[in-house]
């Protein structure tokens, strides 16, 4: 279609090669077809500092809500992973939160990847989590009914918490895209953030690498030859015959 995202025909064409797949498979077509690659770019993508996540908390309606938001920016979770996260997938002696599965639209499934991951929790988030601990399934984050949140009403107290706080409006996913930041910002290795983002390719997670601008400068001194003083400004390179 004409003007559709490259994310999008990215996405169609994925569950159209899954279709002609199972065509194959059941022998409704003699083969697979080839599918045209799609180049898909990077979506822009916006993170709070930290002085902006701190704004952002004291924004909230109230502690719920900031517990809420706390734990998206604490454990990078994804919009639907924290819809669908019960008190089961919470290990509070051991600190460790297990991302094992994802709402969308109600219906409950596996995280994107089709993995679990762990992730450790931040004394703060133990802290506040442990005196609202219920039964295993039973859901952690609900609206105050007690009946399961959408995403709109993610959308609506990160919105409304943004608008108190006096800060842009960003995406609910934005708060996932702050916790690798501080993460990267702090030094953590990438291969660490990947495995707590979820990340397939090591790829996805570089693009948060110019955060850490002096880890490098560090790095470099192992191949610091010169420093004996052997080396000097004006020392020149001899042209070779």
């Amino acid at each position: 279609e004409a003007g559709a995202r490259s994310k999008t025909i990215s996405n169609v064409r994925a569950t159209l090669a899954k279709l002609l797949a199972s065509a194959v498979e059941w022998g409704v077509l003699p083969a697979m077809p080839k599918l045209p690659r799609v180049k898909v770019e990077d979506p822009p993508w916006d993170f709070l500092t930290g002085d902006e996540a701190a704004l952002l908390l004291d924004g909230a309606r109230d502690d719920s809500e900031r517990l809420l938001l706390a734990f998206a920016m604490s454990t990078g979770c994804r919009a639907g992973e924290l819809l669908a996260l019960t008190h089961g997938d919470i290990n509070l002696p051991a600190g460790l939160v297990t991302f094992r599965k994802s709402a969308s639209w109600g219906v409950v499934g596996p995280t994107k990847s089709g993995r679990e991951r762990r992730v450790p929790l931040t004394g703060t988030l133990r802290a506040a989590l442990a005196p609202r601990m219920g039964a295993p399934e039973a859901l952690v984050f609900t609206r105050a009914d007690g009946t399961a949140l959408k995403l709109d009403d993610l959308h609506t107290i990160l919105w409304r918490a943004c608008r108190a706080a006096g800060l842009r409006k960003i995406r609910f996913h934005d708060l996932r895209h702050t916790f690798a930041s501080a993460l990267v910002a702090a030094n953590v290795p990438l291969r660490q953030v990947q495995a707590w983002l979820g990340h397939s390719s090591l790829r996805l997670v570089e693009r948060y690498a110019h955060l850490a601008p002096h880890q490098h400068v560090g790095l470099i001194r192992a191949v610091e030859f010169g420093a004996s003083g052997s080396l000097t400004a004006a020392t020149t390179v001899p042209t070779l015959n």
